[in-house]
């Protein structure tokens, strides 16, 4: 089941559209534009965060959602091949693209796990994993906490095709959905998916680590990751309001981190990117 919030207009409503995708992305399973309205799915639990989000771009309503596949359909109509990165292309099934010599495309859809990189958190963790691997930095070892629809891990593969990587997600649905976008994507034995919530479980050092998950999520985590990751790992987390960057270093850096960068993303700094470094 879905529910639809409808957001009204009151000026350039392609702007408005945008805006939308920005802020509740991560949340949202599609945008469409219908005359006045900006139209975006999300799942009941998701509606009223979602929708307080919204509020501050337009008036706001709640209703019930369209079938599926009509909305499956709308977003066709918006989701094109899109370049995140210098080199990382994301292409819907349904478009061709023709890639230029350096670039790495990731096949994906939109579905029950969302993830098609649209959203700025995202975006901003593919900004740092491209600039980690234009600096010449290699990885054996990658964990991809919180794993979605599986995009974040894929590129690493690209990115570092000698790396081994480990997803895990406590939703299985996302399992479902990312398993399916690896093999798709040619990547899906260079990857060990699971589905919990202990990445202690995984037997894994791993000397990078991309979390793009929320800060209730990333602050109990601090622990576990810490005694997960190897010795001069990097941490890029996201995932997190520009306001919440500071509790969240501060917490990791308590456990022995250091915070080598952060990273803004629009005008407005609405999201935030830390990178850690373990000494």
């Amino acid at each position: 089941m879905w529910l639809e919030v409808r957001v009204r207009a009151t000026g350039d409503v392609d702007e408005l559209a945008g805006r939308i995708a920005g802020e509740v992305g991560a949340a949202s399973a599609g945008v469409e534009i219908r005359g006045e309205l900006v139209v975006f799915w999300v799942a009941p639990e998701d509606a009223e965060p979602a929708a307080a989000a919204a509020a501050a771009l337009g008036e706001v309503e709640i209703a019930d959602a369209v079938p599926e596949a009509e909305w499956r359909d709308a977003y066709k109509r918006y989701f094109k091949p899109t370049r995140l990165t210098r080199q990382v292309v994301v292409v819907p099934s349904w478009e061709t693209y023709v890639p230029a010599t350096d670039d790495l495309e990731i096949h994906i859809d939109p579905g029950q796990a969302f993830g098609t990189g649209s959203h700025a958190t995202t975006q901003l963790v593919l900004e740092a994993m491209q600039a980690l691997a234009d600096d010449g930095q290699a990885f054996s070892e990658l964990l991809d906490f919180g794993t979605g629809s599986g995009i974040l891990s894929i590129a690493a593969a690209l990115l570092w095709p000698n790396a081994r990587i480990a997803a895990i997600d406590i939703d299985p649905l996302a399992v479902a959905a990312a398993r399916e976008n690896f093999d798709r994507n040619g990547v899906g034995d260079r990857v060990v998916l699971s589905c919990g919530a202990d990445p202690a479980a995984l037997a894994i050092e791993p000397d990078l680590v991309l979390a793009n998950i929320q800060r209730p999520v990333l602050l109990p985590a601090v622990r576990p990751l810490t005694k997960l990751a190897a010795p001069r790992a990097v941490m890029l987390l996201s995932g997190l309001l520009a306001d919440q960057l500071d509790e969240v270093s501060e917490a990791y850096q308590s456990s022995g981190w250091r915070e080598a960068r952060r990273a803004l993303e629009d005008p407005a700094g609405s999201w935030g990117l830390l990178e850690l470094r373990r000494p």
